[in-house]
């Protein structure tokens, strides 16, 4: 019996394989639950770290990179300047089985962009506050849009089936519920949270009921709790999309401390996004550097991971100059989980938060106490070395160290 003292996190490996004393008999139904893994239940199960990657407007990769993206990565959103571009079948040429999702601002349109000039025909298009001025996001300028004009969801409907033949779906950014109200000089006239939310939720019928596309929304975190926190006419946010992004998990550039009551809403909309079968994708914003948060992440990440879940590491020093990151612990496996929870709080053990895979825990304290776990078997601790921008010719350094 081993005694750890545990401050923030651990990801541990079993040294050795133990056999599954449960097997389900309901394989096949497009769930992966308790006692069903990859082995015995691959129809159902697969809970490998699946990767998404953005490719910002604006970037340029080479062949190498683009074959690089598109065997190492699960789904690719792409930048809007490219809805005209090869970059789309050039991926499907080097794997065709990669989703590849296209890019509209639900709620905004940048000031010079072909999608803004389009909007000026019509200027109730464009939100406005009660003097009657157009709106801008005051950290990017965007114009806010009226989502509420069925006119609006008809330019994102077109927009969306603009793009070319290979595109999979598409994601709907700035999609979270309501407005973040700090992020505007003024509100537009007459604004309700919980209309606005409803109008939201209409768009996103409005949208799949015109695309046959895969229709994801970056927001996930808000809008899974809509029907607690705005209003009961926003519950079931998520019912008119195939799947939800978390942009800043865990960490976001302004934050770089772990806090509490994210850490539950973050995991937990994973947790709940798996049980309704719609994809989650998580995306932690931080440094490179900081081995800590990026493990940290990761784990929580474990917590709540399932079979329609993705996960990446985004350093923001070259967020945007360099979108094409790959980190060693992609490629931990300890395989599939063991623990079902309904939400976070049923993997609380006395003062640590811990999940049981087949071949390892993971281990995790949101405290700002110390704790002690004993263990039995036999583990090693995952150490990421290297890592992070992958060159022009496809390569990257990083290994993992098993200690």
């Amino acid at each position: 019996m081993k005694k750890i003292f545990l401050f923030s996190f651990f990801i541990l490996v079993l040294l050795f394989s133990f056999p599954l004393g449960i097997y389900a008999q309901i394989c096949g139904n497009g769930r992966c639950e308790e006692g069903e893994t990859v082995e015995n239940c691959s129809e159902d199960c697969n809970f490998k770290i699946k990767l998404p990657l953005v490719i910002w407007s604006g970037t340029s990769l080479s062949d190498a990179q683009l074959q690089f993206a598109a065997e190492n990565y699960h789904f690719i959103q792409i930048g809007k300047e490219f809805i005209t571009s090869s970059i789309y079948a050039d991926l499907h040429s080097y794997n065709p089985n990669v989703l590849l999702l296209g890019y509209i601002n639900s709620k905004h349109v940048t000031p010079g962009n072909y999608r803004q000039i389009e909007c000026e025909e019509d200027e109730l298009l464009f939100a406005h506050n009660d003097s009657g001025e157009r709106i801008q996001n005051i950290k990017f300028g965007n114009y806010l849009m009226d989502i509420h004009n069925p006119d609006w969801a008809a330019k994102i409907i077109k927009w969306t089936n603009e793009h070319p033949p290979d595109v999979d779906g598409i994601m709907l950014d700035t999609a979270s519920p309501t407005l973040h109200e700090p992020d505007y000089p003024s509100l537009p006239a007459g604004y309700d949270p919980c209309q606005y939310a409803v109008g939201m939720k209409k768009l996103f019928a409005d949208l799949k009921n015109n695309t046959n596309l895969l229709i994801m929304f970056n927001g996930l975190n808000k809008g899974i709790q809509c029907g607690e926190k705005v209003c009961s006419e926003c519950d079931n946010y998520v019912e008119n999309v195939d799947g939800g992004g978390i942009e800043g998990f865990i960490f976001r550039p302004v934050q770089q401390q772990v806090v509490a009551d994210t850490l539950y809403n973050h995991v937990n909309s994973l947790i709940s996004m798996g049980k309704l079968g719609k994809i989650s994708s998580a995306y932690t914003q931080s440094y490179m550097n900081n081995i800590n948060n990026r493990i940290f992440a990761l784990a929580a990440y474990l917590l709540g991971v399932n079979e329609y879940s993705f996960y990446a590491y985004i350093d923001c020093d070259y967020e945007f100059s360099a979108p094409l990151q790959y980190y060693p612990e992609y490629d931990i496996d300890i395989g599939d989980p063991l623990d079902f929870p309904n939400n976070l709080m049923d993997l609380l053990n006395g003062d640590l938060i811990i999940r049981n895979f087949e071949r390892g825990k993971i281990i995790i304290n949101p405290f700002k106490d110390g704790a002690v776990i004993q263990i039995s078997e036999k583990y090693s601790k995952v150490i990421p070395h290297g890592g992070g921008l992958v060159d022009i010719n496809g390569n990257y350094d990083g290994y993992l160290e098993y200690q």
